[in-house]
């Protein structure tokens, strides 16, 4: 298993493979499995904050400012960690675990999943579109999602299967 960290509380401002740049501006190449991203900042990136393949974990990590999606992976685990201001969507992944984390301000939807994921313990709010859009076999549980989608009286949630008690606005979620 091959494995990118930003450990010890770096920054990735402008990562390079060689003498050329990761994927047109991403901080984490996008063909390598198994990949750990953690205890970091990535901030401003051109293209997508951390684009990473097959089984990717990514925790601890601030990832803001990228022109497009702030993480976008195939899979994994992404916890404690917060996406915030980005370009698109804050988080795209499908069969993943996204836990104890927080996607804010970004300018497509908050959270997104295509097939069997998880969403747990997490916050959603304040981005231009849904909070979360999620396939019928994506569970969410324990959540608070508000003030997306032009505010709370917009719908929050596409999608998924509710389970536990998530909170849009000041109410159970529908």
């Amino acid at each position: 298993a091959e494995v990118a960290e930003a450990g010890g509380g770096q920054s990735a401002v402008a990562p390079r493979l060689g003498s050329e740049p990761f994927d047109g501006g991403s901080a984490v190449a996008f063909n390598v499995e198994n990949t750990r991203v953690m205890n970091g900042t990535i901030d401003g990136m051109g293209n997508i904050g951390i684009f990473a393949n097959v089984n990717a974990r990514v925790e601890k990590m601030n990832v803001s400012s990228s022109g497009s999606y702030g993480i976008y992976t195939f899979g994994g685990v992404i916890l404690d960690t917060l996406v915030r201001g980005n370009g698109n969507t804050g988080i795209t992944t499908t069969g993943a675990i996204i836990r104890d984390s927080r996607s804010i301000f970004n300018r497509g939807y908050g959270m997104q999943t295509t097939t069997f994921s998880v969403i747990s313990g997490s916050v959603v709010a304040t981005n231009m579109s849904y909070g979360l859009v999620m396939s019928s076999n994506t569970r969410y549980v324990d959540n608070l999602i508000d003030n997306n989608n032009g505010g709370i009286a917009n719908p929050q949630i596409a999608g998924g299967t509710h389970t536990g008690d998530n909170t849009c606005g000041g109410a159970p979620c529908p």
